[in-house]
């Protein structure tokens, strides 16, 4: 879409987007080489400068330029000029609402011979509000070119300025231009054509801008990338920590688990030598049998004490 309507150097583009006319002679004779010195003087002139209002119509090998005449009118007053003589007030004010100025909307869109035919080129967009969009608030210069420039969608855009294909709707739009005075009153009394070229013409970097606005979002997604990696690692180094810990602990139960059985082999040995004292203690039946005796209990004892260290540690 911006090679229709902003790179319009070249006459087929250009042809296809104001004309589709199939009279290519004709409109020609309409808007540029008009044959009539007098005629083409009164639809540029009396714009307050004569120099820079030829400058921006004439010299409309940039359609850019051009656009920002037509379209990014900050001012509803030079827009009321723009778009004047429609018939229907109240169906062109559902067209261009809360414009500011009732008074100076109906101005507007007053007057148009075929209010019918006029309704099929401005109104049966498919959104109202995109339309509105389009036509209404075009203060802001970055809203303005989302809509009319960068147009995803071409078949919106062909159904916006053309209703194309067919060559007596486009007739309508540009109002069977044979009378110069209507022309006039479409694209004559732009009274600050200096300001308006600083409003409506410095979107000449948008490509620039888009390409710093990506380069911005690959550096900030890059930056993310990087740290998702640095989190990555450092949850790597994580496990890996992790890992080693439990070896380490699973090496030293196994080492407690190794120290209870030879304390628990310990303790049946001391429990089988006590065993044997208490049938040498019986075999004696003497002097000596009570000191033994005593001696066997308090090993008893201490295997037992043992024994029950074993199953706390087991445990």
């Amino acid at each position: 879409m911006n090679h229709l309507l902003i790179n319009a150097g070249k006459t087929k583009e250009m042809n296809h987007l104001l004309i589709n006319a199939g009279k290519t002679k004709e409109m020609n004779h309409l808007l540029i080489n008009a044959g009539k010195t007098k005629e083409m003087n009164h639809l540029l002139i009396n714009a307050g400068k004569t120099k820079e209002m030829n400058h921006l119509l004439i010299n409309a090998g940039k359609t850019k330029e051009m656009n920002h005449l037509l379209i990014n009118a900050g001012k509803t007053k030079e827009m009321n000029h723009l778009l004047i003589n429609v018939r229907k007030t109240k169906e062109m004010n559902h067209l261009l609402i809360n414009v500011r100025k009732t008074k100076e909307m109906n101005h507007l869109l007053i007057n148009v011979r075929k209010t019918k035919e006029m309704n099929h080129l401005l109104i049966n967009v498919r959104k109202t509000k995109e339309m509105n969009h389009l036509l209404i608030n075009v203060r802001k210069t970055k809203e303005m070119n989302h809509l009319l420039i960068n147009a995803g969608k071409t078949k919106e855009m062909n159904h916006l300025l053309i209703n194309a294909g067919k060559t007596k709707e486009m007739n309508h739009l540009l109002i069977n231009a044979g009378k110069t005075k209507e022309m006039n009153h479409l694209l004559i009394n732009v009274r600050k054509t200096k300001e308006m070229n600083h409003l409506l013409i410095n979107v000449r970097k948008t490509k620039e801008m888009n390409h710093l606005l990506i380069n911005t979002y690959c550096w900030a997604l890059q930056t993310y990338c990087w740290a998702l990696q640095t989190y990555c690692w450092a949850l790597q180094t994580y496990c890996w920590a992790l890992q080693t810990y439990c070896w380490a602990l699973q090496t030293y139960c196994w080492a407690l688990q190794t120290y209870c059985w030879a304390l628990q082999t310990y303790c049946w040995a001391l429990q089988t030598y006590c065993w044997a004292l208490q049938t040498y203690c019986w075999a004696l039946q003497g002097p000596t049998v009570v000191a033994l005796q005593t001696y066997c209990w308090a090993l008893q004892t201490y295997c037992w004490a043992l024994q029950t260290y074993c199953w706390a540690l087991q445990t």
